[in-house]
Parts: C-alpha cells; structure tokens; sequence
C-alpha cells in the first residue's frame, strides 16, 4: 500500500479527486521546494530510466517521435513489470500495487511486424488480417494496439500475429536509386500523423 505520495506541488496534483483518494487511503502528502529535482532522487532516476527505454525502444523500431507517447506507455509497462531492490520480496512494481503477477507472455518487442485479425472480412477471399506495427498493449483491456500505416490509425485487436524480428518502421526510407560503389543511401523523411481509431 501507498503510505508516502511525495509530489513537486504541480497543480496536476492538488484537484479534488486526488485529495479525496490521498484522504480515503490515510497517505501522507509532501511536497518538495519548487526547481528542487534532488529532492525526488529516485523518482527522478525511475523516470530517466524509462525515457532512456522509450527511446530506445522507438528507435530500434524506425518510429518518428509521433510515436514516443506510445513508446514511454509500454516502456512503463515493462518497468512495473521487472523486479527491483527497491521492493523487499521477489516482487515487481505491478505486483505491489495491483497483488497480482504481472502476465510476461503478453509482452512483444516494441514497433514489431503484426498482423490483426479482421473480424468481418469482405467475401469468402477478402484479406482476413490487415499488416501493422505493433504499440503495446492497452491498458485496461486484453488486446494489442496496432497501427495501420496504410490508414494511419490505431487499433486495438485481441487477435494477433507476430513477426518480432521484423521493423516496417516509419522514421527514414531509403530513396529508391542505384548507387555507385562510393555512395552512401540518404535516408528521405516520413511524414505520417498518428491518428487514434475511435
């Protein structure tokens, strides 16, 4: 249980809902000086730590920055889900908070090849899964988040397939041209929007 919330006094945490949260659950609120990052060390390091991951995550998968919400969203998922000394026990983030084993099976490689179940195909020979590039997993709900660059959406499916040494990536493509011997291919900027499905 939550016994300490420590906070910088940012107005995001002084609204109605968390004071009666903080109050209901008996936690002592403190606050640290303003411009004083030092003063929350280790959150300071745990959130260094997963910024770290979710550009690395995004770059491995060739994801311009439109993506890096998506990145630090599942870079967080895979930090609850590791174990830390910081807990007493084997135990993960995750599983202090919520009781439960955080499921591993679940977990793929960021910005990989998938493929998604189409539920309601056209005919007897309509495709019966649509090409995207795997997200994360939504939380909340068992199920995917896929983006679809052909429709430039996002969508969230329980049924899919995995391709998890391919990057389709969005970031560069190389131009289309035959190069000499002594040139390098120059990589030609993606301009694609992140539109999330409804």
């Amino acid at each position: 249980p939550m016994v300490i919330l420590r906070t910088d006094g940012a107005k995001a945490y002084d609204s109605d809902e968390i004071r009666e949260f903080i109050t209901k659950h008996r936690i002592k609120r403190e606050f640290s000086a303003a411009s004083s990052p030092q003063q929350n060390a280790i959150v300071e390091s745990n959130i260094r730590t997963i910024v770290r991951m979710a550009r690395a995550i995004r770059k491995q998968a060739s994801l311009p920055e439109a993506f890096a919400g998506y990145a630090i969203q599942y870079a967080v998922r895979i930090y609850n889900s590791c174990m830390t000394k910081g807990l007493k026990g084997q135990i993960t983030p995750e599983e202090a908070w919520t009781g439960k084993r955080p499921d591993m099976a679940t977990f793929r490689v960021f910005g990989c090849k998938c493929w998604d179940h189409i539920a309601n195909p056209e005919g007897k020979f309509g495709d019966r899964a649509r090409a995207g590039i795997f997200l994360g997993l939504k939380e909340g709900v068992k199920g995917y988040i896929v983006y679809h660059p052909d429709t430039r959406k996002v969508s969230i499916s329980r049924t899919v397939i995995f391709d998890e040494k391919c990057f389709p990536g969005l970031g560069t493509q190389p131009k289309e041209m035959e190069l000499s011997q002594d040139e390098e291919p120059q990589p030609m900027e993606s301009h694609m929007k992140v539109d999330e499905a409804d």
